[in-house]
């Protein structure tokens, strides 16, 4: 009994060490618990902000693209309108050769009518 004595004050202080670890390992789940919460949470605002990020370069991209693809058609509209423009001049000076070769035709045979 005396051995039982004698160790009650170390039982005590094995208790109480033993309380105090189990504090510390529920502090500790509690501690790792929250830098889960937050570190959760960080991922999903880096994921949005990354998300908005992409989103925004895509139209950038896109605006880019459709103001290259402008721009061409532009280019392409500007050389097809001065291509038309030759051919209309051309077929223009081509119609007023004709036109004065017959109005020739025509006087060559209203002066060969009037000799008669």
């Amino acid at each position: 009994m005396e051995a039982t004595v004698e160790l009650e004050p170390l039982f005590a202080m094995l208790a109480d060490t033993e309380a105090k670890a189990e504090g510390i390992r529920t502090s500790a789940d509690q501690l790792i618990a929250e830098n889960h919460r937050l570190a959760t949470e960080r991922a999903t605002e880096v994921l949005a902000q990354a998300r908005l990020r992409a989103d925004a370069e895509r139209a950038d991209a896109s605006a880019n693209a459709r103001a290259v693809a402008d721009q061409e058609v532009a280019q392409e509209l500007a050389a097809a309108e001065d291509k038309a423009a030759r051919i209309q001049e051309s077929a223009n000076e081509l119609i007023d050769v004709q036109v004065a070769e017959i109005v020739a035709a025509v006087r060559e045979r209203l002066a060969g009518l009037e000799r008669r």
